[in-house]
């Protein structure tokens, strides 16, 4: 079943992609700064979640990169936080979010409480110990960042605040976000396992490698969703 829904109060779409048997976790997704998260590029992901017998829901905040350089990270973590809403309000209890490069910085950043598990595929944000940039730069539109998406940075009293275990999964050959970087995070998240994909790039354009990504993905959203291997309950 797939459905598409304008997120209230917001321009914001969600597609959501339903398993024939009713469900009550949803799967909420980010993509990279690029967008295209109603693309075929993101079907792998739909396909193998839905298997599982979780819904999808792709969350499309902006359609590329002009557009999301328009924007700041207060607008984008409303939306997120409507997204959730809605998704609570259709009945879905159990929620995890995955989130590409810039969108897997975005979910990382978001505190609510609701989403029990977050997979980061190369996330897009920096780490500090002390002084993170993030508060002083939620309300600066994007295409005013000087340096790079790293100089968005997170601290440790901030990802202390953070709910939900993390699971990074990045390649080892990434030219775009050091792979170092998620090294970096992984250590500073007390609730968070690193996966590296030897070999893979930015963007898991070999079929392996994203056959791995989501592999991994799944996996890790299963045992976060359904850790008693019992079946989520139904709507």
């Amino acid at each position: 079943m797939r459905e598409t829904y304008e997120i209230p109060q917001s321009t914001a779409k969600v597609l959501i992609d339903a398993p024939k048997e009713a469900t009550k976790a949803v799967v909420l997704a980010l993509p990279g700064i690029s967008g295209g998260v109603f693309s075929d590029r993101y079907q792998p992901l739909v396909d193998a979640v839905v298997a599982s017998g979780f819904a999808i829901a792709r969350l499309n905040i902006w359609d590329n990169e002009e557009q999301v350089l328009g924007m700041t990270i207060d607008q984008i973590q409303q939306d997120i936080d409507r997204a959730v809403a809605f998704l609570q309000g259709l009945g879905y209890t159990h929620i995890a979010a995955v989130g590409k490069s810039f969108g897997g910085g975005m979910v990382l950043a978001n505190t609510k409480a609701a989403i029990v598990a977050k997979v980061l595929w190369a996330p897009a944000i920096g780490v500090v110990d002390t002084g993170g940039t993030l508060g002083e730069l939620r309300t600066q539109k994007l295409q005013e960042l000087r340096g790079s998406l790293l100089d968005i940075t997170l601290d440790r009293a901030y990802l202390a605040a953070c709910h939900g275990a993390v699971c990074l999964i990045h390649g080892t050959a990434d030219n775009s976000i050091p792979f170092a970087n998620s090294q970096k995070l992984q250590a500073t998240i007390l609730d968070s396992v690193l996966v590296p994909i030897d070999g893979a790039d930015h963007s898991y354009r070999d079929k392996a490698h994203e056959a791995q990504v989501i592999e991994h993905t799944v996996a890790f959203i299963n045992a976060s969703l359904n850790p008693t291997g019992k079946q989520v309950e139904k709507k």
